[in-house]
């Protein structure tokens, strides 16, 4: 476990997130992990000084075996993404 943080297991790799040039994935397996990481991204641009884009931000979960019952709202710097 890495700062509450535990990740996704993909086979045999554990993911925790996945980047690719200014974009960003943050990959959990719960409602409430997925905020952790959320918070942990707040935390990481702050002390790096990067701001979020929260106008392109977007947040949505899957579920397997589940049908879809909408996402939840998920917060960064205390707005709705």
């Amino acid at each position: 476990m890495t700062n509450g943080f535990d990740g996704v297991y993909v086979g045999m790799l554990k993911l925790f997130a996945l980047s690719y040039a200014d974009d960003i994935v943050i990959l959990r397996e719960s409602e409430t992990g997925l905020q952790t990481g959320l918070y942990i991204l707040e935390c990481f641009c702050e002390i790096w000084k990067l701001k979020v884009n929260i106008n392109t931000t977007n947040a949505m979960m899957f579920k397997k075996g589940c049908r879809n019952r909408g996402n939840p709202l998920f917060y960064i710097y205390t707005r709705a993404v």
